[in-house]
């Protein structure tokens, strides 16, 4: 008896025991689960892992023998290169990028034809008296100097056109103005307004006209009346937003040097992009020539039409090479783009 009852009592400490250690094991087992990308989620979590292991469906178990263990689904993952790019973007991103717009004409009313009768082109006008030239092309090396008095070169990035100051000037597209700038005289000839017509309010593309003034204007005499009035289309300021179409009239070129000559004013037509670098923040502008970048009904008319300005301009002035046509890969144009940082 006294050994079925030591038999009893040892078996009894035995069980004791095994249940203190099942015990113990669950009270330590860990509740928690860290996933690949370091993150620590709590047991019963469930979703997609993180890191390298992104593409995989996980779980942190809340029960059974793998409790607070991470169990996911074994696919292989490509390297997720793209997504501090994508992020930067998503959270930076401020022009949406639309389709280049195509050109309808240049921002002339009437570029040309050539009349040996008057000197005019179109709108425009030559006078031999007036040594410098009518048409800066896109591309072409030009002198500036700075407030400072310091001369520099850079390539245009647009078409310039001089011409008198009644001349007027037309949108090249269809779109909405997203920018109305008035620049004062500051020691240079401005007095006029800048604008730019984008596809979109928020299109990365614009194109801008620089250099014009309201079509209420007085725009007579050697040198004009300075005119601050309000750009007009059909009678309605222009404004942030205001709608646009091909063709409609926006004013009259905008001022220039007084030269003893009728050609008092100018304007200068930019095809451009803003291109956006999100991880740094920083957008650079793209310029395009304009004659690469025409409405299919209307490219050859324009192209041949710079063509025939460049020509007239060379002939009248006696100019042979005012225009070096033959390194040109479009008509007024001497590059392709020009990048501004």
């Amino acid at each position: 008896m006294k050994y079925l009852t030591s038999i009893f009592l040892t078996g009894l400490t035995l069980l004791v025991v095994g249940c203190n250690t099942s015990t113990e094991v669950v009270k330590d087992t860990p509740k928690n689960c860290t996933l690949s990308g370091g993150e620590v989620v709590e047991a019963g979590w469930s979703g997609k892992d993180t890191g390298s292991n992104f593409c995989n469906q996980c779980s942190c178990m809340q029960e059974g023998p793998n409790m607070g263990g991470l169990v996911c689904t074994e696919m292989a993952c490509a390297p997720n290169t793209t997504s501090k790019a994508a992020k930067a973007q998503d959270q930076y991103q401020k022009y949406d990028n639309s389709e280049m717009p195509k050109l309808h004409n240049l921002g002339i009313m009437n570029l040309g034809p050539y009349n040996e009768a008057d000197g005019t082109f179109g709108d425009l006008l030559f006078d031999t008296s007036l040594t410098l030239p009518i048409f800066i092309e896109f591309g072409a090396s030009v002198k500036r100097v700075s407030r400072s008095g310091q001369s520099y070169n850079y390539a245009n990035p647009n078409f310039e056109f001089r011409g008198p100051a009644e001349t007027v000037v037309v949108a090249p597209i269809d779109g909405l103005i997203t920018q109305l700038t008035w620049q004062p005289a500051d020691g240079y000839v401005q007095d006029d307004w800048e604008i730019i017509i984008s596809p979109t309010l928020h299109s990365s593309w614009g194109v801008s006209i620089d250099h014009i003034v309201s079509i209420d204007c007085d725009r007579e005499g050697a040198v004009p009346i300075r005119c601050d009035q309000s750009l007009q289309i059909d009678g309605v300021n222009v404004e942030i937003g205001t709608e646009v179409k091909a063709g409609d009239v926006i004013g009259y070129i905008g001022n220039w040097m007084e030269n003893g000559t009728k050609i008092n004013g100018r304007t200068e037509i930019t095809l451009f992009q803003y291109i956006e670098n999100y991880e740094t923040r920083s957008i650079n502008t793209v310029s395009y020539c304009p004659t690469l970048s025409l409405a299919k009904p209307v490219e050859s008319q324009i192209q041949a039409a710079v063509v025939d300005l460049m020509a007239k301009y060379e002939i009248v002035h006696e100019q042979e090479i005012a225009y070096d046509e033959s390194s040109m890969v479009a008509p007024g144009c001497l590059k392709s783009t020009v990048e501004k940082n």
